[in-house]
């Protein structure tokens, strides 16, 4: 787990930018835990960037890793608390802080203390739920004014063997992305940030774009792009009508759908074969198993020096 968490300090030192402090405290001895590495990742990821949120004229982010053990009478006692031995992921900030009220409702999809456009709620939905599948919990603290503290408690286990290794769900391995740029559409800037951090730690080149017509603009002049990962419900062009303007001139080019709303949302009419609908929220090892499926037989397009920048 210690390892896990120090490959990904350099990306979260990108994402939460220069007036936060990043540290970590490292454990002792080596923990282990019987997790997907996708997915914890990605509850790394999303905890981070919650905590930049809250920190909008700077502060510390500390990232910790201890130990802790529950009996039955700790679990009598708090009824969140399931016995056994586990690992604990401390994600704490020194920022604005949450009421009772916001604590009570922060792991309801959609419900987001963010302004319209700066968030969809489903980040924490997604930390419970990936959690949830691993058989652990999580608990928060906090105080107005005070800052947050976040703790992951993972089920812990003995170091693995060197034995071929699979995924907690029986997965072959995923392999790495080579020469594959990929198109991001989001407009909620939260979730394009931790869902593009996590396919380029895969090897993906990505292309982002905050709306629909954007999308459709950088597909026409660019070449090289293998895939696209579209948000439905977006500004203006929705994600929807950007994906069938972009299979006229693109008939062929594989194309993710991703929302967090009912896919009833969408066209009556049949997918293409090469597109693909994604609820939200997903646990990031869904999306990369998706496109590697989808690519699999597909040549990398030949790279250009056609660079794009991200939307601001």
């Amino acid at each position: 787990m210690g390892a896990l968490v120090s490959s990904l300090l350099k990306m979260v030192r990108r994402l939460i930018g220069e007036n936060i402090n990043v540290s970590y405290v490292e454990p002792e001895t080596p923990l282990w835990v019987m997790a997907d590495s996708n997915q914890i990742d990605q509850v790394i990821l999303n905890l981070c960037i919650n905590a930049r949120d809250a920190m909008p004229d700077g502060g510390k982010l500390i990232l910790e890793l201890s130990t802790a053990t529950f009996t039955d009478s700790d679990s009598r006692a708090r009824p969140w608390i399931r016995a056994g031995d586990f690992v604990v992921l401390a994600v704490s900030d020194t920022g604005t802080g949450m009421s009772p009220t916001t604590l009570q409702r922060i792991f309801e999809p959609f419900f987001t203390t963010k302004g319209q456009g700066h968030g969809t709620g489903l980040g924490l939905a997604v930390v419970q739920g990936v959690i949830q599948q691993h058989l652990g919990m999580i608990n928060v603290y906090s105080e107005p004014g005070h800052g947050t503290t976040f703790r992951v408690y993972l089920p812990a286990t003995e170091k693995p063997s060197d034995e071929p290794h699979h995924t907690a769900h029986g997965h072959a391995p995923l392999l790495p992305a080579h020469h594959r740029t990929l198109l991001l559409a989001e407009d909620d800037s939260n979730v394009r940030l931790t869902t593009a951090a996590q396919l380029r730690r895969f090897g993906y080149e990505i292309i982002e774009a905050a709306d629909g017509q954007t999308a459709v603009d950088i597909i026409r002049a660019n070449p090289r792009i293998d895939a696209a990962l579209l948000d439905i419900v977006m500004p203006g062009l929705s994600g929807w009508e950007a994906a069938r303007i972009i299979q006229h001139t693109h008939p062929m080019l594989p194309i993710v759908l991703c929302s967090g709303y009912s896919a009833q949302l969408m066209d009556s009419s049949p997918l293409p074969s090469h597109w693909r609908y994604l609820a939200k929220p997903y646990p990031g090892d869904a999306l990369l198993r998706m496109l590697q499926e989808m690519l699999a037989d597909i040549p990398p397009k030949a790279p250009t020096s056609a660079p794009s920048a991200p939307p601001s």
